[in-house]
């Protein structure tokens, strides 16, 4: 198609894009004309045979082109080509339809337009088909509208549109992901406590208990885990640098598989570079953290043979910065290729071929991977199938020197601790009557006095008639929450002294600072084990001795 001007339509000047007065029009004319010449939007004609035969002024700004620039150019310069189809395949359907005898139709579509830049922009595209008073066509009549904005803003929806169904179906897998991973140690735990309970095996209630403390230990570190994993995600997890003992917390992660390691009699090693010190400042429980679970998915994939870790470092170029490099390699099935490239992604799963168990990695090793990148490392894999794998992390430390050497520790309480805590006054306030229960009973079989109360108003009450040495307080509780309570004793005179530390079962880094922001002294973390409990209430016990003495 070839577009030309032709007399019978004038056009503006293309200099100054004004029309040539021209008296021989009529009224109707000349107001068609002035609406066309200022309108924003692009008003053009196209005769019979294909012929752009008027342009308004208004292409210009769209197309950086006169009128007369536009009706000189081809399809092929003016639309890309999926509009050109489109355009074309509209003029035939509208010939054919009146060769036909009938009444064409109006068009209604997008069409992508080519700027004199070489940029291209969306636009609406009306077309009217003109007919004469006997039905004849005569020509066609477009308007075409700018709607690049239009356009971004439903191309921003649908990428937001995408994003959350991407969000709602990570957010579903990870749902499903972590119900299966506490599933499975839950499942233990309920079973061994069923199986104690039955009067049929009381020979062996003891074991069985310490099957289910075992199962209920994993469960709280894959809580952990996926609360670490939230963390790292949103960017809220740092990493803190101090002095720490390298052997610690290897010895740490060591205690805390044996149990498994010697249940499969497995061949569990630890060796050290003979260069590397122990003594170094970094974050040494996310390095323990980080290494648990290397060293967990080796044990849980090993059936037999051997587990080994290794511990090293290299210098760098600063003698003020160390790499760790911490590696465990196992005598398990091995990895494929394939997974060897995925295995640190979130829930990557894998099948054995050999004895199909699913080797789901869960959260361990993704958390592994982000905790040594904070750190300054990197983790990764070497691995065959059938031939074991060594996982590997690495993390950057600092030397420990005189700069940074921690300050004295204060005199540890040298009482028996066993001890310690006999006939301490203990108020525990929590709305849940299990938690109230379990706490009394564990604090009493150590020697303690415990009281209870099921909220903050009930405590008040028995604190104006009873005096304690030290409360234990749920934070979140109906009626009166723990802030609020201790608010409230802050302002009672006969409970100075009174030690005060918050229980909760939230796990937000600024939790504890809440707690001690509100005029509490410390701040316990549920679930707790006993003796967690008991050293949170000897370090206050310790300094109220101190102050006393």
């Amino acid at each position: 198609m070839k577009n030309v001007h032709t007399s019978d339509h004038p056009i503006p000047d293309a200099g100054t894009g004004q029309w040539h007065q021209d008296p021989s029009l009529s009224l109707a004319e000349q107001r068609h004309r002035l609406l066309a010449e200022y309108a924003s939007d692009v008003i053009w004609t196209m005769s019979l045979t294909g012929e752009v035969t008027y342009v308004s002024p208004a292409v210009f700004k769209l197309r950086g082109i006169t009128p007369e620039e536009a009706m000189q150019q081809s399809l092929e310069e003016a639309l890309t080509p999926p509009s050109q189809a489109l355009s074309i395949q509209y003029f035939t359907d509208v010939l054919t339809a009146a060769q036909k005898g009938e009444v064409p139709k109006n068009f209604k579509g997008e069409m992508e337009y080519i700027r004199k830049d070489g940029s291209t922009f969306w636009t609406e595209v009306l077309a009217f088909p003109l007919l004469n008073e006997q039905g004849t066509l005569l020509e066609v009549l477009g308007v075409t509208r700018d709607i690049s904005d239009r356009k971004r803003y439903e191309d921003e929806l649908k990428a937001s549109r995408e994003a959350a169904d991407k969000a709602n179906t990570s957010k579903s897998q990870l749902v499903a992901h972590i119900s299966h991973e506490i599933r499975t140690p839950m499942t233990a735990m309920m079973n061994y406590l069923d199986l104690a309970l039955n009067p049929k095996t009381q020979d062996n209630t003891q074991e069985l208990l310490t099957k289910a403390q075992d199962a209920g230990r994993l469960m709280l570190h894959l809580i952990n885990d996926i609360l670490d994993f939230s963390k790292m995600e949103s960017g809220k997890l740092d990493i803190q640098a101090d002095p720490f003992d390298l052997s610690d917390a290897v010895k740490h992660v060591t205690d805390l598989v044996a149990h498994h390691v010697q249940a499969k009699g497995l061949d569990y090693s630890v060796t050290f570079d003979t260069q590397t010190p122990q003594h170094w400042v970094g974050d040494g429980p996310r390095l323990t953290q980080a290494l648990l679970n290397l060293v967990s998915n080796a044990v849980k994939f090993t059936e037999q043979g051997f587990v080994k870790v290794h511990v090293e470092h290299v210098a760098t170029d600063t003698p003020h910065d160390v790499v760790l490099k911490f590696s465990v390699q196992d005598s398990g099935p091995g990895l494929s290729p394939d997974l060897c490239e995925r295995v640190f992604d979130r829930f990557v799963q894998g099948e054995h071929h050999k004895t199909h168990h699913t080797m789901g990695t869960g959260l361990g090793l993704p958390i592994c991977k982000q905790l040594a990148q904070l750190m300054g490392g990197d983790a990764g894999v070497t691995s065959r199938e059938g031939q074991g794998a060594t996982f590997w992390f690495t993390a950057h430390v600092a030397p420990l020197t005189s700069a940074n050497l921690p300050h004295p520790a204060p005199a540890p309480n040298h009482a028996d601790p066993a001890h310690s805590l006999e006939g301490l006054k203990v108020l525990i306030v929590d709305d849940d009557e299990a938690i109230r229960d379990s706490m009394r009973r564990l604090l009493k079989s150590q020697g303690l006095q415990v009281s209870t109360a099921a909220d903050g108003a009930l405590a008040l009450a028995l604190l104006e008639t009873e005096r304690f040495e030290v409360l234990l307080v749920d934070v979140q509780m109906p009626v009166m929450d723990g802030m609020t309570l201790t608010h409230n004793i802050r302002q009672q005179p006969h409970t100075q002294g009174l030690k005060i530390i918050g229980v909760s079962a939230g796990m937000l880094s600024d939790d504890k600072q809440h707690c001690l922001d509100a005029g509490m002294d410390d701040y316990l973390a549920k679930p707790f084990q006993l003796d967690d409990l008991l050293n949170k209430l000897r370090s206050h016990v310790v300094v109220t001795s101190e102050k006393s003495s």
